[in-house]
């Protein structure tokens, strides 16, 4: 059918009249016949293959370390230790407290787009390391030292 519909098109651009189409289509050899079928079909198989819609990726970032036990206060006040804040591809901001080593979190996305993840420790105390995937490879990861903050930035 897309055959047809393509040689209609190549001689309606060259003004042949049906019975002239016909007759010139007939006239073709069996080899330039093959040759034209061969290109259709790998041209419908390009245009086909880049209107393919990706799939959404599973994303997951996962938080390890060595977390230390005391709180951290300023003043009277207790400052929300191992905590945890994530901005998504679609700009929303997620907050987590009090995370233990090995805690993650996944997702799903189409395409790269920026990402912000931070983990602080506020105790003082151990290190902190936070790792991207994506489809279960590791594609990025960041290390904060001495009880202090690592951060993921950027468009993954």
């Amino acid at each position: 059918m897309f055959l047809i519909v393509f040689i209609n098109i190549i001689f309606k651009f060259a003004k042949v009249k049906i019975k002239r189409r016909i007759n010139l289509f007939k006239s073709i050899t069996m080899k330039a016949k093959s040759t034209l079928i061969l290109m259709v079909l790998i041209v419908t198989c390009l245009f086909s293959c880049v209107n393919t819609p990706k799939q959404p990726a599973e994303y997951k970032f996962e938080i390890t370390g060595t977390f230390g036990s005391k709180p951290a206060y300023v003043g009277s006040d207790l400052i929300l230790s191992n905590f945890v804040s994530f901005r998504d591809a679609e700009g929303n901001n997620h907050q987590w407290t009090n995370v233990s080593n090995g805690w993650s979190f996944s997702w799903q996305q189409k395409g790269n787009k920026f990402i912000d993840i931070g983990v602080t420790n506020t105790s003082g105390e151990g290190d902190v390391t936070i790792k991207l995937f994506r489809n279960n490879e590791q594609i990025a990861t960041n290390t904060g030292y001495g009880g202090s903050y690592a951060s993921i930035l950027g468009n993954y």
